[in-house]
């Protein structure tokens, strides 16, 4: 659980920790660790703009601002396996195929999507196509959410297809192909045209 941040590399510890690494020549240096959740571990951990967001198996997201917990709540009823950031907001899959978008600044949810009808293994998205959501779950299907009305509290399927056993999913900038690994590793699935 890793994502690096301004020549620092921060991994989400079981003890609910960040622990901050320098990236010094090749080699890492402990530099910091920062206390995100209270008795849960953190599963997940996203960089976007000096702002690290933090998922937890008990369901609680956390921004952290230069090393300083900026916001943490209680967001969902499941554990939280993946976080993307989008241009307002962040969005959360859940244990339960559920997706929690939550404000940026505040961590208030704005709205709750449900995706897959099992745990939500996977989700991305991409520069140039940052209202574009792609996501991956254990119920083999894959999704491409058109998230430009999240405000709204719209959130509108563009695409779904069943695949079997998908762990992690990529979008192109354009937001006109998709690819998908299976948990074999070896299964690649392309979508050359959404």
């Amino acid at each position: 659980i890793e994502e690096e941040e301004n020549r620092f590399l921060v991994i989400g510890t079981s003890y609910g920790t960040l622990q901050y690494f320098k990236v010094d020549k090749f080699k890492f240096v402990a530099d910091k660790s920062v206390r995100v959740f209270e008795r849960d571990a953190v599963t997940c951990v996203r960089a976007s703009n000096g702002v690290l967001f933090a998922g937890s198996v008990l369901g609680h997201a956390a921004a952290i601002i230069g090393g300083t917990v900026a916001w943490s709540m209680p967001v969902a009823s499941f554990p939280i396996n993946c976080t993307v950031c989008l241009p307002e907001h962040v969005a959360l899959g859940c244990g339960n195929g559920q997706i929690v978008f939550v404000d940026r600044n505040s961590g208030r949810k704005v709205v709750e999507v449900d995706a897959h009808a099992r745990v939500l293994s996977g989700m991305t998205s991409c520069r140039g196509a940052e209202n574009f959501l792609a996501t991956c779950g254990q119920d083999g299907a894959v999704n491409v959410f058109d998230c430009s009305l999240i405000k709204s509290g719209k959130i509108r399927a563009v695409f779904s297809s069943l695949v079997p056993n998908l762990i992690c999913t990529g979008i192109s900038s354009d937001a006109q192909r998709l690819a998908v690994i299976g948990y074999d590793s070896e299964s690649i699935y392309v979508w050359p045209k959404l």
